[in-house]
Formats: C-alpha cells, sequence, structure tokens
C-alpha cells in the first residue's frame, strides 16, 4: 500500500490567509480557492472587493491545477498554441492562475486565484503555496 501526505484544512487555511496578505499588500482584491488533491474545495475567500465572478474561476482553476497535476499556465499555453479541445475537457480551465501544491513528490492539492492579472493571480497562488509548504521550484 503507497501512503501519501494529504493537505489539512488547517493547511488550507494557512494559505489561503497568506494569499490574502500578499494580494492585500499589493492592493488587489482576489478570490482565493483551496482544493485538495481530489479537487473538492477546503477553502473558498472572496476578498472585499472582489468582482462576483472571480469566484466560479478561482474554483475553475484550483480544481484544473489539481487534476491536471500541473499549473493551469500549462493548459492556458497549450490552448494559445491552438490545441482548442481544452475548450471541452471537463473541470478544465486552461487560464494561467492556479499552481499545484507538491510535498514529497505527491500533488496534495491546489490553489486558484482570480481578480487581478493571470501572472499575478499566479503570483500569489505561488507566494501563499510557499509560506505554508516552502520552495516548490524543484517539485
Amino acid at each position: 500500500m503507497k501512503m501519501k501526505p494529504v493537505i489539512e484544512s488547517s493547511d488550507a487555511m494557512a494559505i489561503t490567509q497568506a494569499a490574502m496578505n500578499h494580494a492585500a499588500a499589493n492592493h488587489w482584491s482576489v478570490t482565493i480557492c483551496v482544493v485538495d488533491a481530489g479537487a473538492q474545495v477546503l477553502t473558498l475567500h472572496r476578498m472585499d472587493g472582489a468582482d462576483p465572478g472571480t469566484v466560479a474561476v478561482a474554483e475553475g482553476k484550483a480544481r484544473s491545477a489539481a487534476l491536471f497535476r500541473g499549473p493551469t499556465r500549462d493548459l492556458a499555453n497549450r490552448l494559445g498554441a491552438g490545441e482548442l479541445g481544452l475548450l471541452r475537457l471537463p473541470d478544465g480551465m486552461p487560464m494561467q492562475g492556479a499552481m499545484p501544491i507538491v510535498v514529497e513528490g505527491e500533488v496534495i492539492g491546489a490553489v486558484g486565484v482570480s481578480g487581478v492579472a493571470s501572472a499575478d493571480d499566479e503570483a500569489i497562488a505561488t507566494v501563499a503555496i510557499e509560506a505554508v509548504f516552502g520552495d516548490q521550484s524543484g517539485s
């Protein structure tokens, strides 16, 4: 039997708080969604001033990063290269702004952010994950 790490609710709360702190420091209002490895929502927070439409987008990005086991930037790049079939993927949101959470080589969840430029959404997710789990660049 294979044992693997899992994300706990306290981790999701800490990631959400770190994301909120980073966004607020930059005067950004965003929605942050943290999901587990099965793409089920653990936390979802819309900051004051974030557009209502950002809720579904943040969740979709987070679910995509968890289910496809990678940054949603990769899906966005593939779509930009003409891979239009990505638009028909169930639970696939090919928009930059979500990152997987990797621990011991396993994707244990993901963070999706929506509300500012896609690269900034991704930066918020990255900073938040690294605040809780450390550097993810080698994962």
